[in-house]
């Protein structure tokens, strides 16, 4: 699955790590239901003058049957990565359930 990262460049190393360590562990989740799919993920980081910045993510996976899309904020990077790939897996995993449905009601 090909991810593509978008706003990267106001991260700092650390956060771009965090970024790298999550994304590694929760792809193959969503890479065992979805074939020939792509990972859109745009990042804002948002600076309020303080010393803390919020960050808002947005997530979209593109399969040539279907669009998943999930938004989070957090002030801290890495619960707003593991919300949205958390939002993503469980839409991937109902729409998996209602397409199971369709199959075995018909």
């Amino acid at each position: 699955m090909a991810i593509q990262f978008v706003g990267i460049n106001s991260l700092s190393d650390a956060e771009n790590s965090i970024l790298a360590r999550i994304s590694k562990n929760s792809m193959p989740k969503i890479e065992r239901t979805l074939d020939n799919s792509s990972l859109i993920l745009k990042i804002k980081k948002e600076e309020a003058g303080g010393k803390r910045a919020r960050f808002i993510v947005h997530a979209q996976i593109n399969h040539p049957s279907v669009k998943f899309k999930a938004k989070g904020e957090s002030w801290d990077f890495a619960p707003a990565l593991h919300g949205i790939f958390d939002k993503l897996i469980t839409e991937i995993s109902k729409t998996q359930i209602k397409k199971r449905q369709k199959t075995v009601s018909v």
